[in-house]
């Protein structure tokens, strides 16, 4: 597997080319523009590393009457596309179970019913056999997806045959209207106070400071929003400490919000500002003064070292946040649910209430005890009078 260029070829000069796993023969695409080669060489090691199936002979072209099949419509889809390297992978790893079971269908062809089979197969749990160099025979175990990534495949499907029915491929794209019916999501709870000290006691500084800011703003943690706050975002004077959050793409409709901090966050993040300032870093989390992109890696060994065995996810430190305001509505968060959608970055407040409907009837509850009481008369003296005798 390599990219060529090629001098006598003016018009599509770049050649990746590359060794069919399955078949053992030659293959190659040519390509304008040295981004372009890069992409498809980036695709091609993927698959091979985490598709191979992909690499197989189809013989549905002579089935279908040369019609395009999906995986035909998706394949162009990409190279139009023309994704960046991570966006690319995160696109071919979303379909990795799903092309197996519909990339042979024609794309005119394609069901409701065939698209309610993969979110069914998705939906289950699996496992899969690895041989690794010193153990064979190792079972990973993977939890069936849950409801919002299913519905992110389901939008990549639909999102390529979109396409192709704009670029005249084909007439219409068959599933438009078609909707991932909604299956039980178990709810992974956030962690407690006592997990995340845990945490805390065994974590690296980067970590850390994930948990810091995770438990403390909501942000949400990647490198959409917690990942690259940098501390020019940031207005510390000791009376009123701000932290301005760029909103994920997701929301265009609020660029950023500024969120207040919480007296004890602030102390923190006095100390993490000074460290920083000293070495010329600008992100606040960071790894040796380098930005990062994930924690997954470092997360799991924290986890083990501190002990914990259920499933926490760096992003339930999000879901600790929006938990502890919505029970707590005193801690000066407002505790109602479209405060918290605000300052999570939630343009629509019924986020909210189906993520923690779990939360939000306890906070109602408490929110009608809190109303002050009238001072209601007697009520076993039916004509309003005094129920007692007068006094001589």
């Amino acid at each position: 597997m390599a990219i060529q260029h090629r001098k006598n070829r003016p018009q599509k000069p770049w050649l990746v080319y590359w060794r069919n796993p399955i078949t053992g023969g030659r293959e190659s695409e040519s390509f304008a523009t040295k981004e372009e080669a890069d992409l498809k060489d980036a695709e091609v090691k993927f698959r091979k590393k985490n598709d191979r199936a992909s690499f197989a002979p189809t013989e549905h072209a002579e089935e279908s009457d040369g019609a395009l099949t999906f995986d035909d419509i998706f394949l162009l889809y990409l190279k139009a596309k023309r994704f960046s390297r991570k966006n690319l992978r995160d696109t071919l790893l979303h379909m990795k179970y799903v092309r197996p079971m519909i990339g042979h269908i024609p794309a005119t062809e394609l069901t409701k019913a065939d698209m309610r089979a993969v979110v069914r197969f998705l939906r289950e749990p699996r496992f899969i056999l690895r041989d690794y160099k010193d153990k064979k025979g190792v079972r990973i175990d993977y939890p069936g997806c849950k409801q919002n990534t299913i519905n992110r495949k389901v939008s990549i499907v639909k999102a390529a045959l979109n396409w192709a029915e704009d670029e005249e491929l084909i007439s219409e794209n068959p599933i438009i209207r078609f909707s991932a019916p909604r299956g039980a999501d178990l709810v992974i709870p956030p962690p407690s106070i006592e997990e995340a000290n845990r945490i805390m006691a065994v974590a690296s500084e980067h970590v850390r400071r994930v948990v810091v800011l995770g438990m403390g703003t909501g942000a949400r943690v990647g490198p959409s929003e917690l990942f690259k706050m940098k501390w020019e975002d940031v207005s510390i004077d000791g009376d009123n400490d701000v932290l301005r959050i760029w909103s994920a793409n997701k929301n265009l409709e609020i660029q950023y919000r500024d969120l207040a901090i919480k007296p004890i966050v602030s102390d923190v993040m006095q100390i993490w500002r000074k460290q920083d300032e000293e070495n010329g870093i600008k992100h606040i989390v960071h790894w040796k003064g380098e930005p990062i992109n994930t924690i997954k890696t470092a997360w799991s060994a924290t986890l083990e070292r501190a002990g914990i065995t259920r499933r926490i996810r760096p992003y339930d430190l999000r879901h600790s946040f929006a938990t502890e305001a919505l029970e707590n509505g005193n801690d000066g968060y407002g505790g109602d649910p479209k405060t918290i959608a605000t300052l999570m970055g939630h343009a629509d407040p019924t986020m909210i209430m189906r993520r923690y409907k779990h939360v939000v009837p306890k906070r109602m509850r408490d929110t009608v005890l809190e109303i002050p009481d009238l001072e209601i008369p007697d009520l076993a003296d039916k004509n309003g009078e005094e129920t007692t005798e007068p006094t001589e």
